[in-house]
């Protein structure tokens, strides 16, 4: 049996919201599950330094997982990280003066949030700016480059840099593809930390992406057991109990969306009894299905980053 994995609570509260959330009881869960929290910033409160100095004193590290304003994206995307930039200043500067200490820093790397809802309800909404997208190779670098020397900051202030990243990531950096980058915004960042969000209740197949893509992550998160920025369906405890057991079967580290939604539907006393080490059911139709599909995207990728390479070499040839 694979040993009981670390486990991470997301938490997108604002800080207002997020003190009362802290009680002594689910403090006392964190505390005997051995877990931390990745908090997003969504505010630089009094409540939210009340709240990191509440998890430190149990001995429950915090990470800040950096969003920027609302109208610019929110997530970490090609097109702000400037924003993104300039909301770790903030929160270093915030740090300093509260005290406070973080454990590290994360990158959600998505598309703009209003992409995000668009695609949670209506899926076929992006194709058209999928395709548009798909000729911002020079942005796309650009914006990698810039997370890359925001990364290098972070790590020179002594901090753990993690992503937060689609699944198909995976599938474009096997085969050097960056279409997924230029038309998703599934940049390539190279971090400390990388968590493949396999959220199956989000997810058409359901719990084959967790499956199919487990043994290609370092780390995976698990959920969605509470609504955040983006509201998508949420999971039953015993699709989550799977999940759990599927992510800690090939991953020593387990993300779970999100603490606030775990408190709010009383499934911490589950959590603090939970069997570890019961087998996982493996949805093994589901998975096949999500491995073709990827083969699939594998060889389409493949053939797209070979005709853009010989197109660039043709471009380049003296003459032309």
């Amino acid at each position: 049996m694979p040993p009981r994995p670390r486990l991470t609570f997301f938490c997108e509260l604002g800080g207002e919201a997020l003190l009362p959330l802290l009680s002594e009881a689910v403090l006392d869960d964190l505390v005997a599950l051995g877990a931390s929290v990745s908090m997003a910033c969504v505010d630089l409160s009094a409540e939210r330094a009340a709240a990191v100095r509440a998890l430190d004193r149990r001995g429950i590290a915090v990470s800040a997982w950096l969003v920027a304003p609302r109208e610019r994206g929110y997530f970490a995307t090609a097109d702000n990280p400037d924003a993104i930039a300039a909301a770790y200043q903030e929160l270093r500067a915030f740090a300093a003066r509260e005290g406070l200490r973080f454990d590290g820093v994360g990158l959600d790397v998505e598309m703009p949030i209003e992409r995000m809802q668009a695609l949670a309800a209506a899926p076929l909404r992006l194709v058209l700016p999928a395709l548009l997208g798909a000729t911002r190779g020079a942005h796309v670098r650009r914006a990698e480059r810039a997370y890359g020397e925001l990364i290098a900051r972070i790590r020179a202030d002594g901090l753990r840099v993690d992503s937060y990243q689609l699944p198909p990531v995976v599938d474009a950096r096997a085969v050097r593809s960056s279409l997924m980058a230029r038309a998703f915004g599934m940049l390539e960042l190279a971090v400390d930390r990388e968590v493949l969000m396999l959220y199956s209740s989000a997810l058409p197949l359901g719990a084959g992406w967790l499956a199919s893509y487990a043994r290609s992550a370092q780390a995976i998160g698990v959920g969605v057991a509470g609504s955040g920025a983006v509201v998508v369906p949420q999971i039953a405890w015993p699709d989550l109990a799977r999940d759990l057991r599927l992510a800690a079967a090939a991953s020593r580290e387990v993300y779970l969306f999100s603490l606030e939604g775990c408190v709010e539907r009383g499934m911490m006393p589950a959590l603090r009894d939970f069997d570890w080490e019961v087998p996982p059911e493996v949805p093994r139709m589901r998975a096949r299905v999500l491995d073709l599909l990827r083969l699939a995207l594998r060889v389409g990728l493949r053939a797209e980053a070979m005709a853009a390479r010989a197109l660039g070499a043709w471009r380049s040839r003296p003459g032309r």
